[in-house]
């Protein structure tokens, strides 16, 4: 859709809006999608902060998760702890990124701008470190 900035990834909601993004940034060209940095981004009452942060985390290529390659991306959240994981990796621990506390949350699929195949996807509530 000729977009230079689509990203997509997992958003974890609360009841009033407040969520944390982990997401894949796959800036493109406008034609093409090229982007390799992992990152995440919070929300104050449904509104996207200004503080889209790169995780220093990069895939071997855009090819990663282009023409039938996929990523395996998971957040495991332990009461105001959250873990990022990419391709079973742990890429980064944030403690409360948005200030929620134990509020209950919700979690599922953010995609900017661009369509995406998911498959082999998991919720559980009984999982370890």
């Amino acid at each position: 859709n000729n977009d230079w900035w689509p990203k997509f990834g997992l958003k974890i909601t609360t009841d009033d809006g407040s969520a944390l993004f982990f997401y894949v940034d796959a800036y493109g060209d406008g034609s093409q999608m090229l982007g390799v940095n992992l990152g995440y981004a919070t929300y104050l009452n449904g509104t996207p902060n200004d503080d889209w942060t790169d995780l220093g985390i990069y895939l071997n290529s855009s090819l990663d998760y282009q023409n039938n390659n996929y990523v395996k991306l998971a957040v495991f959240r332990n009461v105001e702890e959250y873990y990022l994981y990419y391709n079973d990796n742990l890429v980064a621990k944030l403690n409360d990124p948005i200030n929620i506390g134990v509020t209950k949350a919700y979690f599922g699929l953010l995609t900017y701008n661009t369509s995406i195949t998911v498959k082999d996807y998991l919720l559980t509530s009984n999982f370890s470190i």
